[in-house]
C-alpha cells in the first residue's frame, strides 16, 4: 500500500525515537495518522531487522474498506526482515463503519498475551450488548465472565488471540 509522510524526524532525546507526522496510508486514503512515534534503541532503527519496544499512534482514523485489507499489509514477504513491535498504542482512534457510529476509542496492543484494563466504554458496550454476547458461547466466555458485564480496572486476557496472532506474525498465510 503506498504511504504518504507529511514530515519525518528522528530524536535521541528523551529517548531514541522516530516521530511521523500527517501520515496516510492506502491508495483511497483509508488509514490515517495526525502523529506516529516509534521508540526504540538507536540500534533498532538501522540495520536489517527492525525490532522496536514500542509504537504510538495518535489520531488515528480507519475507513471500512480499509479494515479489510490491513490484515494483509502485515503479513511477512518473502525477502523482507519482519517488523517487530513490543506494544502498540492508539489514542484518539476512528472507526469510519457505515451505518454504525463508532465512538473515538484508545487501544494498547500487545499481541492479547498480557491482556489489558478495561476501559468504562468497555464495560458499558459489555452490558448493553449482553443479549446479542450471551447468543454466542465464545464471546460470552470472553466479555460476560461468569455470566457478569466486564468491569472498568478488570484486565481481559485474549490468550487464544494472542496465540492466533502469534503464527500469523510468525508463519504469515501457512498458519492457516
Amino acid at each position: 500500500q503506498p504511504v504518504q509522510i507529511g514530515d519525518l524526524r528522528y530524536a535521541l532525546v528523551p529517548a531514541p525515537q522516530l516521530i511521523l507526522k500527517r501520515v496516510v496510508i492506502g491508495k483511497l486514503d483509508g488509514v490515517k495518522a495526525g502523529n506516529i512515534v516509534v521508540l526504540g534503541s538507536p540500534f533498532s532503527f538501522m540495520g536489517g531487522g527492525k525490532s522496536f519496544d514500542r509504537v504510538e499512534a495518535n489520531e488515528v482514523s480507519i475507513e471500512q474498506d480499509a479494515l479489510a485489507t490491513m490484515a494483509s499489509w502485515v503479513k511477512p514477504q518473502q525477502g523482507i526482515q519482519p517488523l517487530q513491535v513490543g506494544r502498540l498504542h492508539l489514542t484518539v482512534v476512528r472507526l469510519g463503519v457505515k451505518g454504525f457510529e463508532v465512538p473515538p476509542f484508545e487501544a494498547n496492543i500487545t499481541l492479547a498475551r498480557d491482556g489489558f484494563i478495561v476501559s468504562p466504554l468497555l464495560a458499558r458496550t459489555s452490558e448493553s450488548s449482553r443479549a446479542k454476547l450471551s447468543a454466542d458461547s465464545a464471546a460470552a466466555a470472553l466479555f460476560l465472565p461468569g455470566g457478569l458485564a466486564l468491569r472498568p480496572g478488570e484486565r481481559l486476557v485474549q490468550a487464544q488471540l494472542a496465540q492466533t496472532l502469534e503464527a500469523i506474525a510468525r508463519d504469515g498465510r501457512r498458519a492457516f
